[in-house]
């Protein structure tokens, strides 16, 4: 099978996670190319049979500069539209058997999509394009009223060719069951569930003395659970070492990360509505308990009472359940354990490749 990898994503788990299924692929047999912009990483040319890079800079926005925001709404997102429809004539020309197509950083479901004749499988990362149709992310309070208006405006011209663009899919494959159910109600069309694994040869149990208590992982915006996650630690009665890594202040490369997981006893996983959680996955792997909130995919990866806990979002509640995990260090051995045993029996990347080329030749019969 010959079948082109498309993205438009920035450095982190969704575009490490489309690469690691071309890595799949490509080492059961398969020809795999890459079609990007802007900066390769390292490991992505190691991973492609052949990689085609376009240029395409967009202007950076800070607020406050109503020209470039215009500008980014209008004729930037034009040339993305004209560019994706190059980049849809070269695939073409190449003769593949299917696309794969991951999310767009500037536009969830991208523009190549309407111009594709051949089979394409939309990943779908995110349930649906949050900035559309999670009210939270859309602050009215203090705005002046026509930039309610325009704001009101551009969300609804980016609502319909999300929808256009996710019409002309021929396959939806979703990143978990709870992506699935959601993008169901935002977009009408059902999809098939293929989860992203873990690099279980790499992310492994090392230290039998943990000196981090808590772990944290994330940024400061509300939907990763950072406020929530204060809000935790001010309940506890015990005064846990915490480690907090937010991707604003420092981001970590692979090593240190592994090193950071394997030092953990328990990660906290707040976020709103997460679609599926790596790194939930990724500390389980090296040993550690996580306690998450009962929402988005957390049920799904997290198993209750043995690997972990899955709660509602109560910061007391949490509290007292980290408190006496805390203090039951027999519980907590068991508990890092039989996570990491899960993760390693469950959630392999060569399980979930072998699920997604099963899949893709399924549907290409």
């Amino acid at each position: 099978m010959r079948i082109a990898f498309y993205h438009q994503l920035h450095k982190g788990g969704a575009r490490r996670g489309t690469n690691e299924f071309a890595r799949q692929l490509k080492m059961r047999g398969h020809e795999v190319d890459l079609y990007t912009i802007g900066k390769l990483q390292e490991e992505e040319k190691k991973i492609y049979s052949n990689i085609f890079l376009y240029k395409f800079k967009p202007k950076k926005w800070k607020g406050h500069d109503w020209k470039t925001r215009l500008y980014k709404d209008s004729i930037e997102l034009f040339r993305l539209y004209l560019l994706d429809k190059k980049i849809a004539a070269d695939i073409e020309k190449r003769k593949y058997n299917a696309a794969y197509i991951a999310a767009s950083f500037f536009i969830e479901s991208p523009f190549v999509l309407q111009f594709l004749k051949l089979p394409t499988f939309f990943y779908c990362n995110d349930p649906y394009y949050r900035i559309i149709y999670e009210p939270d992310l859309f602050k009215r309070d203090g705005l002046e009223w026509y930039k309610v208006k325009y704001e009101g405006v551009n969300r609804f011209v980016r609502k319909y060719l999300d929808k256009w663009n996710i019409s002309k899919a021929s396959y939806i494959i979703s990143i978990s069951s709870f992506c699935e159910r959601e993008f169901y109600r935002a977009y009408g069309r059902k999809g098939d569930v293929v989860y992203y694994g873990v690099d279980t040869k790499f992310f492994v149990p090392r230290y039998t003395d943990k000196n981090i208590d808590l772990l944290f992982i994330g940024s400061y915006d509300f939907l990763d659970g950072y406020p929530f996650f204060e809000e935790v630690i001010k309940n506890m009665k015990s005064k846990p070492k915490t480690r907090i890594i937010i991707f604003e202040n420092e981001w970590l490369n692979d090593k240190q990360l592994l090193d950071v997981y394997q030092r953990t006893k328990v990660l906290v996983a707040p976020a709103y509505r997460e679609p599926l959680g790596l790194v939930p996955l990724e500390a389980m792997a090296c040993g550690a308990a996580v306690i998450a909130v009962n929402e988005g995919a957390h049920p799904e990866t997290v198993i209750n009472n043995k690997t972990g806990y899955v709660l509602k979002r109560d910061p007391k509640l949490f509290a007292r359940n980290l408190d006496e995990l805390l203090n039951n260090p027999d519980t907590l051995r068991k508990m890092g354990k039989n996570a990491s045993i899960y993760v390693q029996d469950n959630w392999s990347w060569e399980k979930r490749g072998k699920e997604l080329e099963d899949f893709i030749l399924g549907k290409l019969k």
